[in-house]
């Protein structure tokens, strides 16, 4: 694939730094990661044991966007992962607090920056209060 030779594709080299990260935190053990990855029983595809396999599947990484899995709970594969930016990432975690207001499912603090109020002041309320959250919200 000539992903690390020098001079190589800098797309292809940085799609490369992503399969072996992807590998990295779900196969081994003393990757530091691995406890939230191959620790918590999220494993990677057969067709991506090789570059080739990946880059079939995925192609090369648009730039600006690096892989996500779209269940955060579910392994790396074609089925499951797409090329996201860094902000869409950020609400695809395990920690993230997901609620529905007006029958629409909101990230919580992008419905406050939506309704344009302090998002510690509405998630001390919900969470840690226990308030609903149409109350939460309120003024």
């Amino acid at each position: 694939h000539g992903a690390t030779r020098p001079g190589a594709n800098p797309d292809l080299k940085r799609t490369f730094e992503i399969w072996t990260g992807i590998r990295k935190r779900c196969l081994n053990p003393r990757d530091r990661a691995y406890k939230w990855y191959g620790g918590r029983g999220i494993d990677v595809d057969k067709n991506w044991d090789t570059f080739d396999g990946f880059i079939r599947d995925m192609g090369i990484a648009p730039n600006g966007l690096t892989i996500e899995r779209i269940d955060v709970d579910k392994g790396y594969s074609k089925e499951n992962c797409k090329w996201a930016a860094l902000i869409e990432q950020a609400r695809n975690k395990t920690t993230t607090l997901w609620v529905a207001h007006n029958g629409i499912k909101w990230c919580l603090k992008e419905l406050c920056k939506h309704l344009g109020i302090p998002y510690m002041r509405v998630y001390k309320r919900y969470r840690v209060r226990g308030w609903t959250l149409e109350r939460a919200i309120q003024p």
